[in-house]
């Protein structure tokens, strides 16, 4: 079976219903007679299973097994993920869309076209966007600015290889992307260069001595990118009304102003209060990979005092519950201060971070993570916060590797 016929498999099996040979000739590009060979050979490659009706005067239709249209279609659902992807980036761009050109530029039956509307109705709602289906209006969402561009940011991430080859960039000078992401990025941000962005947060780091994770820093890269992209068009965010928090620093602050400082002179723009209150939540929530020094590890914690006494608590807690004495382990006092800083301020607005590796850690470390759940308590005691799941078992991998360097008998490993 050729790439042609695969396609017009596609398209049968997306439309439901019965279709000229003359529209599916249309849309391939090719003469009445060559569908019509096509439609031949699709019958014989076919299995049992499924079939492909024709009738004269109406059309021809496909009656397709599921297994077999998943193996036929290469990655089960990958055809409606591209078509969720279309919606969804259609209705950021433009905030609606007509359900009847959508069917029109897919050919898909009702049916399907309901599912695939609903995963993108749960979708938005799971970004905090209303998502709206009015009868002769189509589809609409409505949204604040600030869920707007974290929905943004989740959209990228989850759809990156959608976003791939869409616009024509060369390599990154500042961003730490390859060319593939970094087009991904680019297209993401409708043509928005975010490489002077970068260089912008580079040199607040320095400024800083600190280094973000690398997930950490694209998101950063992103959501600072958006805040000139939205500024330019005049879309203005107010961050949400949040209890203060009472280990909320001054770094995520100070590390906002810097940066800004450096994208007015390298953009021409001013930036107001409110943008650069959306840059230090999104410094807040990034974690730090690495300081450079122990002095600049030192100026970062005397703007987060009172973070570092909560992570005493913590740590003090953890030894006990695990029954190990924590307390001396350097390292993991570090590693359990960089995360907290990240975790809560995510809490404290929300956010949901996705641990990709949650399902491995609860099934295989288990009693990591009932230790990380007893830190349950000071969160809500302390912080009036309520932690999830996903934030424990990113705990839980700081516990247990501080747990396993304590019971192991060696002082030093090379490991080749």
């Amino acid at each position: 079976m050729n790439k042609r016929q695969s396609d017009i498999i596609k398209v049968l099996y997306r439309n439901g219903g019965y279709m000229t040979f003359a529209e599916l000739a249309e849309m391939m590009n090719v003469s009445v007679k060559t569908v019509r060979n096509d439609i031949s050979a699709i019958k014989e490659s076919l299995s049992e299973k499924s079939s492909v009706e024709t009738k004269p005067h109406v059309g021809v239709k496909l009656i397709m097994d599921e297994s077999e249209w998943k193996s036929i279609s290469g990655k089960g659902d990958c055809a409606d993920k591209e078509i969720c992807f279309f919606i969804i980036r259609q209705l950021l761009k433009n905030g609606n869309l007509t359900a009847q050109g959508l069917a029109e530029k897919y050919y898909i039956g009702r049916g399907e076209l309901e599912k695939i509307l609903e995963e993108v109705s749960g979708w938005f709602m799971e970004n905090h966007i209303l998502f709206e289906r009015k009868r002769g209006k189509g589809i609409s969402i409505s949204y604040s600015e600030f869920n707007y561009r974290l929905a943004c940011l989740s959209f990228y991430r989850e759809y990156i290889p959608f976003f791939e080859g869409k616009v024509n960039v060369g390599d990154a000078k500042y961003a730490f992307l390859n060319r593939s992401e970094y087009s991904a990025m680019c297209a993401a941000l409708d043509g928005f260069d975010p490489d002077r962005a970068a260089r912008s947060i580079i040199e607040t780091e320095q400024d800083f001595g600190l280094e973000f994770n690398y997930d950490s820093g694209v998101n950063l890269i992103f959501l600072i990118s958006l805040c000139i992209l939205r500024t330019r068009k005049g879309k203005s965010v107010t961050m949400p009304k949040t209890a203060k928090c009472p280990t909320d620093g001054e770094s995520g602050r100070i590390f906002a102003e810097k940066t800004a400082e450096k994208l007015e002179k390298e953009y021409n723009i001013s930036l107001s209060e409110e943008e650069i209150n959306f840059m230090a939540f999104a410094a807040d929530i990034s974690e730090i990979r690495q300081f450079e020094s122990e002095s600049a590890r030192r100026k970062f914690e005397a703007m987060n005092i009172e973070l570092c006494r909560f992570t005493v608590k913590a740590v003090n807690l953890i030894s006990e519950v695990a029954g190990i004495d924590l307390r001396e382990d350097r390292f993991f006092v570090k590693q359990m201060f960089m995360q907290l800083k990240a975790t809560t301020s995510r809490l404290k607005y929300g956010i949901i971070c996705k641990n990709r590796l949650l399902v491995q850690i609860k099934t295989k470390y288990p009693n990591m993570m009932a230790v990380a759940w007893f830190m349950e308590n000071i969160f809500e005691k302390e912080l009036e916060l309520e932690i999830n799941e996903h934030e424990v078992g990113f705990l839980a991998l700081h516990i247990g590797g501080a747990i396993e360097r304590q019971l192991s008998m060696l002082s030093a490993c090379i490991v080749c």
